[in-house]
């Protein structure tokens, strides 16, 4: 198989039976698009159509239509993210995962706020979710904590990173003080005692909430 996935991939979950069906019955109509390797080797990385590519790999076809572009890393990525992106919006979990990958490549949030056309503050809220423990990212996921509670949360976690200096390490963070408030709140948050952002804004104010 000389095709590859991109590594740039949000996308966490692929549905393949219906598609599956539409490729036995009409064929693939668009080409997957794809790159070379920029080391020379003759492997080709998917930018758009792994979809496709995996229900035409179920199916057990050995060739597929493809259209090659001749792009670098940067614009690989924002093709990737960006043409996956206008077919179906990801999940929070996809661009929570994705943004923290992109972060730890591209070193700051500023490179990937610009990269990806999106605003600091956004970038920043993923990256926050990304150093909760688990079972408050799934309670993210599941819409028991908002993306806005969690950015009324921002100032506590601007405190939780001065406090720890470095952020490349999650485990850093029960270092923080700061962080064990963080926790308190999204505790309170998923338990209802909090109920959304202007709730979240008193919390944060309150030395007395804060100590609950």
């Amino acid at each position: 198989d000389l095709i590859r996935p991109s590594p740039y991939q949000p996308r966490l979950y692929f549905e393949l039976e219906e598609l599956k069906g539409s490729l036995e019955k009409d064929s693939m109509l668009v080409s997957i698009l794809v790159r070379e390797k920029p080391d020379g080797a003759t492997i080709y990385e998917m930018i758009d159509g792994e979809r496709r590519w995996r229900g035409a790999h179920e199916l057990g076809w050995e060739k597929v239509p493809v259209e090659i572009r001749n792009v670098d890393d940067q614009t690989a990525r924002r093709m990737v993210y960006t043409l996956n992106e206008e077919r179906q919006p990801y999940g929070l979990e996809e661009n929570t995962k994705f943004f923290r990958r992109m972060y730890e490549q591209m070193g700051t949030v500023l490179a990937v706020s610009q990269g990806f056309n999106r605003p600091n503050s956004t970038i920043w809220n993923y990256i926050n979710v990304s150093i909760l423990p688990e079972h408050f990212q799934k309670a993210v996921w599941a819409g028991k904590i908002k993306m806005g509670e969690i950015s009324e949360l921002e100032p506590l976690f601007t405190e939780a990173r001065d406090e720890i200096g470095d952020i490349s390490n999650v485990e850093n963070y029960e270092k923080s003080p700061t962080y064990q408030r963080i926790i308190a709140g999204c505790e309170a948050i998923y338990k209802e005692e909090i109920k959304g952002r202007e709730e979240v804004r008193k919390y944060i104010s309150d030395p007395y909430l804060e100590s609950l």
